[in-house]
């Protein structure tokens, strides 16, 4: 019983607001008054019952010795996450990706689970539209998440042709193609998420934004539940198909704009890799074994995992809608 009522006592005193302002203390007392020491002494000696002793602890907060909240801040939530697909006329594959993301139900299931997590000051909408150029963008002034129909084609298309050879020895198939797709889908959509947080929360990030908002998007994938009968750690999966995308990006085109707020695509891969790694290195010890991430980084990575994680989790708490 005692180690029940002790932990009670750490947190009332965890909770308490201004502690040296809530107790009566003199300054030669230092923080805690020798009387409360005394009592708790009698109690841990069984010189006081427990009830006693709780009833010293109710004494002294009905009477405003220790001052308790009655509850911790609560975030009011005035907005929702919703999701609006326009028409994709102009596809360059016959399985279009307006087909794509309304198959598989992608964006509804990730909505529903967004807004049951978040309180949002506002409404922020999610665009599936025709740009004209492959991109996935967060517009500031409308609030709004866009997703363009181009940018999935692409992915689609540079997995492709990466793997032709698979495909034709039949390897792989086009539905691996589009497990890959929607991966990377996965990646940019939590991505341009981490940017509508940061501007509806007006969070405080130093560093490049880009940057934060592509921790954010590995953090959120690295959380995935696991799928019953999957064979695998399905959130560490999902960065690997992202990586292997960025890999692509620099071989198909050409990484020469180093003023730009992105990462190179190859420093991006690297980032990615060392997250990963650092949230599960027995998974990931082939990512060493094969080269793809140098002992130099990796000695870093659970590092650089747990306080991104901390950091990111720290910034969010206060909008969580369960802890």
């Amino acid at each position: 019983m005692k180690p029940i009522i002790f932990f009670a006592i750490i947190i009332i005193f965890a909770s308490v607001m201004g502690l040296e302002q809530s107790l009566h203390v003199s300054a030669d007392e230092g923080l805690i008054p020798s009387w409360i020491k005394t009592t708790t002494e009698f109690w841990i000696n069984d010189q006081v019952s427990d009830s006693e002793f709780i009833n010293a602890l109710q004494f002294m907060v009905e009477n405003d010795i220790i001052q308790v909240p009655e509850k911790f801040p609560i975030y009011e939530d005035k907005g929702d996450f919703h999701v609006t697909y326009n028409l994709n006329p102009n596809s360059i594959h016959g399985y279009s990706a307006m087909n794509l993301v309304i198959d598989s139900k992608y964006f509804e299931s990730n909505i529903e689970y967004l807004n049951g997590l978040f309180a949002l000051p506002r409404d922020i909408e999610i665009q599936l539209v025709e740009c004209g150029v492959a991109n996935a963008f967060y517009d500031w002034n409308s609030k709004q998440i866009i997703i363009c129909y181009e940018f999935i084609d692409s992915v689609y298309s540079n997995f492709e042709l990466t793997h032709q050879s698979e495909i034709a020895s039949g390897l792989m198939t086009h539905k691996d193609i589009i497990l890959m797709t929607k991966d990377v889908m996965d990646f940019a959509f939590y991505h341009e998420l981490g940017h509508a947080l940061i501007d509806v929360y007006e969070l405080p990030i130093t560093g490049l934004e880009e940057n934060a908002a592509d921790q954010f998007a590995t953090i959120f994938l690295l959380v995935t539940e696991n799928q019953e009968g999957y064979d695998g750690v399905v959130g560490q999966d999902i960065l690997y198909n992202v990586g292997t995308w960025f890999l692509i990006q620099t071989e198909l085109y050409e990484q020469s704009v180093y003023w730009g707020v992105h990462n190179l695509d190859a420093q991006r891969f690297y980032n990615i890799s060392c997250y990963a790694y650092g949230q599960h290195p027995e998974y990931n010890q082939d990512l060493i074994d094969d080269g793809y991430l140098p002992e130099e980084r990796a000695g870093n990575c659970e590092y650089e995992y747990g306080l991104m994680a901390k950091s990111w989790n720290t910034l969010l708490s206060k909008y969580y809608k369960v802890n």
